[in-house]
């Protein structure tokens, strides 16, 4: 990192709390009670003199409620912080994962005209929550990737508390307006992964059966919202069929000037970040594969039923 960009980035902070404080007066007295620093001392570190701690940089965070994030715009350094969860190793671990998620979305419901885009290389996670057999056995794999416990998958283990919460994800869903880019693949990680445990005999055929049925019925769903181009709820809903997908699981929150960013990285986990660059590079890579693709709302009606009976079709031949 260039030396110079600390201490830009520090002015920039600063710069931006003065223009928002009401006199100049009141919010020195009022740095100076955050930081627990000196007038003399506060006038160093508000022209980049003496550099702000770690601490003191998450005080200033807390206190008027930017992210790190959106402390760094209008910087020219390349280096950008991303906020992650953390390691989800049990099924408390994956409850309090979707109370984050939902807690990070709901942004979405004090903006009316906020939108939520979609690059689908897995079905997105709104969606395994449309039904509780379909949510149970997913936590069951997610859990599986790190605690590794060779168990069979059983519905009744899964707490159903952590089933409420992730209807709460999928009912949350249905209040976004939302643009998804999907491609033929979109289905296959769910597929292999049912295939993988019924030929390993750690799951009952009945179980097997229920869960094809159950993918089959939010295909449905989907293509139902697709020809609507609206969700139940009345949100718009737009799907695209790319012949590819690049990159990871990827959502961007758009909330007036804001856009919240949500990477995908090992298995459910996310990088967040609330950066303009990033959202930038995620909006071109959404218009990128949009324009590869094809729209199949609305009228597209031949190339709608085209897309879902391939989707179908690598569900039947998978049963």
């Amino acid at each position: 990192m260039n030396t110079s960009e600390p201490i830009a980035f520090q002015v920039h902070l600063f710069d931006r709390i003065f223009k928002q404080s009401k006199g100049k007066k009141e919010i020195f007295a009022e740095l100076g009670e955050i930081l627990s620093c000196s007038r003399s001392s506060l006038f160093r570190k508000r022209s980049g003199d003496t550099p702000l701690t770690t601490e003191e940089l998450f005080k200033l965070a807390d206190h008027y409620h930017y992210s790190i994030d959106e402390m760094r715009s209008g910087t020219d350094g390349a280096h950008i912080l991303f906020k992650s969860q953390s390691r989800i190793t049990n099924y408390v671990d994956l409850e309090i994962y979707l109370s984050q998620t939902l807690g990070n979305l709901a942004i979405s419901q004090m903006v009316p005209d906020s939108h939520l885009y979609y690059i689908a290389r897995d079905l997105p996670l709104f969606q395994y929550f449309a039904d509780p057999l379909l949510g149970a056995f997913k936590s069951f794999v997610w859990i599986e990737e790190t605690a590794k416990t060779k168990s069979p998958f059983k519905p009744q283990d899964i707490p159903k508390s952590l089933l409420e919460k992730g209807k709460q994800l999928y009912d949350l869903y249905f209040q976004m307006p939302t643009s998804e880019i999907w491609s033929v693949h979109t289905i296959n990680n769910i597929i292999d992964q049912i295939t993988h445990f019924r030929n390993s005999k750690r799951i009952a055929k009945e179980d097997v059966n229920g869960l094809f049925n159950s993918l089959g019925h939010v295909i449905t769903q989907t293509e139902q919202r697709a020809a609507n181009q609206v969700k139940t709820t009345g949100k718009s809903f737009q799907l695209y069929w790319c012949p590819f997908i690049m990159g990871a699981n990827t959502g961007l929150l758009a909330v007036k000037d804001t856009v919240i960013s949500y990477i995908g990285y090992s298995a459910i986990n996310y990088l967040m970040s609330s950066h303009s660059s990033v959202g930038d590079n995620v909006k071109s890579a959404f218009y990128y594969q949009t324009e590869e693709g094809i729209n199949i709302t609305g009228l597209a009606e031949e190339k709608r039923n085209e897309f879902f009976s391939l989707l179908r079709q690598k569900i039947e031949n998978a049963k």
